[in-house]
Order: structure tokens, then sequence, then C-alpha cells
């Protein structure tokens, strides 16, 4: 395993909220790693997400809005 991925960078990195990723991680959608109360993801699943795509970004994006 490489680099771990903080969930803020991801939503960065893929420009949809922070929100978006808790809930995907919250319903087991993408593995993450668990070190005491922090959530990361590693970067081998990062670059496969950008890879993929982003699943409903427009959704994710109006959520984002909504706050």
């Amino acid at each position: 395993m490489g680099r771990l991925v903080p969930i803020a960078e991801l939503a960065v990195r893929t420009g949809t909220c922070e929100s978006t990723w808790r809930k995907k991680i919250a319903r087991r959608e993408i593995p993450v790693v668990r070190i005491g109360r922090s959530v990361r993801i590693a970067e081998e699943v990062v670059q496969e997400i950008i890879l993929r795509g982003v699943p409903s970004a427009e959704a994710a994006v109006k959520a984002c809005v909504r706050g």
C-alpha cells in the first residue's frame, strides 16, 4: 500500500464535496484505511476513482450546494 489520501484531498482532486465521499464510505462503497478516528483512502483507490470518473457528480454538486 502506498500513500494514504485524506477525504479532503480526495474531494479536491475529484471536484466533489467531502460529504459525498463520507456517505460513500459509510455505505462501504469504497475501501478505506482507518487510523484511530482518521479515515484515509489508498492512493491506488483514488487513482481508480479518477480513471473511472466520479459517479453521479452532478447529484454530488447539488448536494454540496444544499449543504
